[in-house]
């Protein structure tokens, strides 16, 4: 098994994070023998998997292709489109037989659409969209690089259904190219439902990755146009953000008058969750699952959010209601914000939702259902040749839309090597 990695894995820092570390984890349990590639240094807060062995493979050097042949894999997983863009032609190259799937983590073209749609729509308007999205913006750059990626693979890792079907609609992919896999982390710990604690919350928060674009356009969007009304209506009420990589422009934020505290980083999210009362989470655009609104529900704090928040998550409220309140407004956001925040009978039912949630996510997490299902069709031998039909139809578009990289990459060897 290898893994082509964006960056080292860093599940306290970002949803994609937790997805590499739960497959990592995963395949290693099952006694496979697991290889993890990455250009990118390891951070402080990257996961060391001592039982793995570690590469830094060059897109560009004339050694790669000979390690990942001395590797053979039988699986080789690409972490984003990225990745498949730099390796996957030289996996196909080298190791013809592995199966090449691409975790998305998201759409990330559907995320680049729907940021450009701001700029043509407004709130209300992007919000009341069928899928929140200008059809106008979906041909961009970002879209066609990741299209042509989820064509060249045999399979592609999707975190919710809503995206498997926005991906049959916009990029006319098939299903049987399609998988889903739930967004499930392998930290999340049992705890035992305190009232007492809930009943001594205060303040709220926001948390992300600041890395992470529509993480950087709600908070801004949530210190500059909503927090201002809320703190009016509820003056003693403070706003807490953290998140990883908050960078001067995030640290601008800080706003002792209007109660808004830069935290940083949470070391341990669900405890300090714990300590709130409310999650602010105006998400304007995005894709996939959000992990901050999986991490609230473990920790029984309610949400306020947005459809694009909202987006994806059926599958995993297990049909229980959503525990806190989706808006489709500035307005209205502000609006629920302070009445889930003065109603406590209201409160305690969204909280009650959140322990029942809890309960089921935490049963998937430990017995690795999904991954199972996931290992078990890959050793399918019909499972297999579903794939590889499928594979066969876009094998000559598989194969023209690669030469660029290839010849790209080779010219790049040589031209290093006469360096």
């Amino acid at each position: 098994m290898l893994f082509f990695c964006l960056v080292w894995p860093e599940p306290g820092s970002s949803a994609a994070g937790v997805r590499i570390d739960r497959l990592v984890c995963f395949f290693n349990e099952m006694g496979w023998s697991v290889h993890i590639s990455s250009l990118a240094e390891p951070s402080d807060y990257s996961t060391v998997y001592e039982y793995a062995q570690h590469y830094k493979l060059d897109p560009n050097s004339p050694q790669t292709p000979k390690c990942i042949h001395a590797i053979n894999p039988d699986i080789v997983i690409f972490d984003r489109f990225m990745m498949e863009e730099q390796f996957g032609w030289q996996v196909a190259e080298v190791c013809p037989s592995a199966i090449r799937i691409l975790d998305t983590e998201d759409l990330h073209g559907l995320r680049e659409a729907r940021r450009l749609s701001l700029h043509y729509l407004t709130h209300d308007e992007l919000w009341n969209q069928e899928f929140m999205v200008s059809e106008s913006c979906l041909s961009n750059p970002i879209s066609l690089r990741e299209l042509a990626s989820m064509y060249r693979v045999h399979l592609n890792l999707m975190v919710s259904r809503v995206e498997m079907d926005l991906a049959r609609k916009y990029y006319r992919l098939d299903s049987d190219s399609l998988y889903f896999l739930p967004l499930i982390s392998n930290n999340w710990v049992e705890t035992n439902h305190d009232s007492g604690s809930v009943m001594s919350r205060n303040h709220f928060m926001f948390i992300g990755n600041y890395k992470h674009a529509p993480n950087r356009d709600a908070v801004h969007h949530l210190c500059s146009n909503l927090w201002p009304s809320i703190r009016e209506k509820i003056p003693n009420q403070e706003l807490h953000l953290y998140g990883a990589y908050a960078d001067a422009d995030i640290q601008k934020l800080n706003n002792v008058s209007l109660g808004i505290y830069v935290k940083g980083r949470a070391d341990d999210v669900t405890n300090v969750m714990k300590g709130y009362l409310l999650q602010l989470a105006p998400l304007r655009f995005g894709a996939g699952i959000k992990g901050k609104i999986l991490e609230a529900i473990l920790s029984e704090l309610p949400t306020i959010t947005t459809p694009i928040g909202r987006e994806g998550l059926n599958e995993y409220l297990y049909d229980f209601e959503f525990p806190g309140e989706v808006t489709c407004s500035d307005a209205e956001f502000i609006e629920k914000t302070i009445y889930l925040a003065h109603n406590n009978r209201h409160y305690d039912q969204k909280i009650t939702e959140s322990q029942k949630i809890k309960d089921k996510l935490m049963s998937d997490s430990i017995s690795f259902t999904h991954e199972r299902m996931l290992l078990n069709n890959l050793l399918n031998p019909m499972f297999l040749e579903c794939l590889m039909n499928t594979s066969m139809v876009h094998q000559s578009f598989r194969q023209n839309n690669s030469l660029a990289y290839r010849y790209l990459s080779k010219y790049i060897a040589e031209k290093n090597k006469n360096a």
